[in-house]
């Protein structure tokens, strides 16, 4: 099973269900190209712990990281506040969503 992910710079999107059920993937590196994160894209990632999010991106689709387990902190840029209501949405399930949000 993979456990670091890297998304190059030339990728834009991260597709519907591209890392879905991954249970040993801890950590994805996004460089700074990606605009969207699709439906499921880290669903069931049970031991993701970190995602920073790109300044770049605008849109995270539904459940895109619903079932991550351990996923402890989510590192926003300044001014995205679309992206944390989207985050919130995807994470409401989680009984730590509130506290793994974390503002840069």
């Amino acid at each position: 099973d993979v456990t670091h992910a890297h998304i190059d710079p030339s990728v834009k999107i991260i597709g519907v269900g591209a890392f879905e059920g991954c249970n040993q993937l801890v950590m994805v590196e996004v460089c700074e190209g990606v605009e969207e994160i699709g439906r499921w894209a880290f669903h069931g990632c049970k031991s993701l712990k970190c995602f920073k999010v790109p300044s770049a991106l605008k849109v995270i689709d539904e459940g895109a990281f619903c079932d991550c387990h351990k996923l402890e902190e989510v590192e926003l840029c300044e001014g995205r506040l679309q992206i944390f209501d989207s985050l919130r949405s995807t994470l409401h399930r989680q009984e730590n969503w509130s506290t793994c949000i974390q503002k840069l």
